[in-house]
């Protein structure tokens, strides 16, 4: 199973139930897992889509702080069993019903659901811990338990657990992998099911009407034309992509015979002769793969259900499943912010999109630059074409060898049989992006270079050669010019690499976007606040380590933990006001006049004019330091305290110390430069 699917639920029966629908649909092609609101979540990076069960705010704030951008988030649309309607159709017009249900969200979801399937004769009011019972009640809805406890002469109405919409499964479905064959034979179960509730439930006129519209509603969510017919050949559901097709200028279809349905003659065998195999038609101008199936209840037979598929879709289809989803969804609007060096980048970026050249994106994490690399794929003339993309870091030699390269049957133990294409052959005619291409090994990166010279690879366990056409478009936090002069890194490659470069700024070099990344990041949660002035101020001193990913971060949970439209400091997450607090401290601690810290700034100053960052042994031992009397072990402390302050930046091993903005300045406050 290459995809994991999600989902995050308020409540542990809610769960369990959904759970159970979606496994049923899902596995065994993808696997589905859930945690209840309240759990600990674990790692979810890898995951394809994540269901989320109501649409409030704070579900919405934990299923995204638990996976990347990237990974889309759906609401799911759920109904009712039918079968548990019919008590609501006993109860006598205009009368008040309390819907009960955890929250004033989920309440008023449930309101809006029985509104869209027409069971509008009730005048319905959201029910929640918290609300007030009026004496006048004598019904009340729940879903499967009571939330707050019901006097005794209330009559319940138990609607149960809402079941998941098949518009939703199939959607999904279709992005994942989800064979078309299940789809359809999954969807002409559903009928035959609703079916059956139909004649159980069509007691009354008004009530068929009422079912009828629930039906239609959800078939209307099927893109595919759907028509159902009794054992007399009477059409007892269609929907409007049928309707378009077959007669789109007749004013009621319904309980008319399927004779009248435009070239009624193909379809004939389906609706009268049972064991029908799929068939291929062609009605205006349009080919269709034809299914049929039988109702059935026991023995006895209750017609037929029809559903037509157009090849150009199940074209489309095989397409996309060829190439596992990758596409690319955001662009250069999606960038936000208009600080000269962000608009620096955007503009280098749109520029080197319309070459064909390899582009290296480099940065710190969390600067957006796959962002970027999706942007520019957008921007340029492959943006028609597929979209890869891969954090070589995720995965040990092994596994992204195969995953880069593909494999051939046979190749090794547990490979699929028929083997696997790789990702660059999947990427043919559009781009790849391979992230943290800094941390790949020796061996791929000998792999990497032939494919960057040739525009070829050879798979895994194969021997014959394969020509991709593909733009590489590489991201790395690392500094490759002193891993290839530490040896760590192919020279070759990376001049391979490194054609189009363009650095991605970091959060603390464009620190007046901030506001306009915090509006933006509550907008698309919907929630509204504001930020008191001495917050702002903190934000915007602040060093900002994990860049844009930190900032979301720090919305994220003050917005949750804040119970006040303005934000205050109070909100904030510990971690950040005791950096800061450290960050005074050692101000207060460390002399900034003092000529020693100045020489280190000086030090620092001079590499960063030569674009290099540095190391401590050989800081220490440049003529200025080494005179003042500088050891190694001294100067790590020393710069410790000033990194604390904000005047340096420390990396990794290969990545060594630079002197940030703050430093530049405090060098220029004493007249060093």
């Amino acid at each position: 199973m290459d995809h994991t699917i999600v989902l995050i639920a308020k409540g542990t029966d809610t769960l369990a139930f959904l759970l159970k629908e979606l496994r049923a649909y899902f596995e065994p092609y993808c696997k589905v897992i859930g945690f209840a609101s309240h759990e600990q979540l674990p790692d979810l990076s890898g995951v394809s889509h994540l269901f989320i069960t109501t649409r409030a705010p704070e579900l919405y704030t934990i299923a995204r702080q638990a996976v990347p951008e990237t990974v889309p988030i759906t609401v799911l649309n759920r109904f009712f069993e039918l079968r548990k309607i019919k008590a609501l159709m006993q109860i006598p017009p205009g009368t008040t019903v309390p819907v009960m249900n955890n929250s004033p969200v989920t309440a008023q979801e449930v309101i809006q659901n029985l509104l869209e399937v027409k069971i509008d004769h009730l005048n319905y009011v959201p029910f929640h811990p918290g609300s007030t019972f009026e004496e006048r009640f004598r019904y009340a809805i729940i879903m499967s338990i009571p939330d707050v406890p019901l006097p005794p002469h209330v009559e319940v109405i138990d609607l149960g657990f809402r079941k998941i919409s098949i518009h939703d499964l199939i959607d999904t479905g279709r992005k994942v992998g989800v064979p078309i064959e299940w789809e359809r034979q999954y969807l002409s179960a559903f009928i035959v099911e609703m079916s059956e509730l139909a004649k159980m439930l069509g007691t009354s006129y008004a009530e068929v009407q009422k079912l009828n519209s629930q039906l239609q509603s959800t078939f209307q969510a099927v893109k595919d034309p759907v028509i159902a017919c009794n054992e007399d050949g009477l059409i007892t559901f269609i929907n409007d992509v049928a309707v378009e097709l077959f007669c789109p200028h007749e004013s009621v279809v319904i309980g008319k015979p399927y004779t009248i349905l435009k070239e009624h003659g193909l379809l004939a065998p389906f609706f009268e002769q049972e064991g029908q195999e799929d068939a291929l038609i062609a009605i205006d101008q349009r080919q269709f793969i034809v299914s049929s199936h039988s109702i059935r209840r026991s023995h006895e037979h209750l017609g037929f259900v029809c559903t037509l598929k157009d090849v150009t879709e199940i074209q489309r289809l095989r397409t996309q499943l060829a190439l596992r989803g990758h596409t690319a969804t955001y662009s250069f609007a999606d960038i936000k912010g208009s600080s000269q060096p962000l608009l620096h980048a955007i503009e280098l970026s749109k520029k080197m999109a319309k070459n064909n050249q390899t582009i290296l994106l480099t940065g710190e994490n969390g600067t957006g630059k796959e962002l970027f690399a999706h942007a520019i794929h957008q921007h340029s003339l492959r943006k028609n074409g597929p979209f890869v993309a891969i954090n070589c870091a995720s995965l040990p030699e092994n596994l992204l060898e195969s995953e880069l390269f593909g494999y051939e049957d046979g190749a090794f133990t547990g490979a699929r049989k028929g083997g696997k294409p790789g990702l660059f052959e999947q990427a043919d005619g559009g781009t790849i992006f391979l992230d943290e291409i800094g941390d790949i090994s020796p061996a791929i990166q000998v792999k990497l270079l032939r494919v960057l010279q040739e525009k070829q690879v050879i798979r895994v366990g194969g021997t014959g050669i394969l020509s991709v056409d593909c733009r590489v478009i590489a991201a790395t936090n690392r500094n490759l010019e002193d891993a290839v002069r530490d040896g760590a890194f192919r020279e070759d490659l990376f001049y391979r690499l490194a054609v189009l470069p363009i650095e991605i700024p970091a959060l603390r070099e464009r620190t007046s976007d901030i506001p306009l990344l915090i509006d933006d990041h509550l907008k698309q949660q919907g929630i509204r606040k504001s930020w008191s002035p001495e917050v702002m101020e903190l934000l915007l001193a602040h060093d900002w380590r994990g860049n844009i990913r930190e900032l979301k971060n720090v919305v994220d949970y003050a917005i949750t933990v804040s119970e006040h439209p303005v934000i205050g400091i109070a909100d904030l997450p510990k971690r950040l006001t005791e950096r800061i607090f450290q960050k005074q401290s050692a101000a207060a601690a460390v002399p900034l006049e003092d000529e020693r810290n100045l020489d280190i700034l000086l030090g620092l100053y001079q590499y960063y004019l030569a674009n290099k960052p540095v190391g401590r042994y050989q800081l220490a031992h440049t003529p200025v330091l080494q005179a003042n009397g500088w050891t190694e072990s001294a100067l790590r402390n020393r710069l410790k305290q000033l990194e604390q302050l904000g005047l340096v930046r420390s990396g990794t091993t290969r990545q060594g110390t630079s002197i940030t903005r703050d430093g530049i300045e405090m060098l220029r406050k004493y007249g060093k430069i």
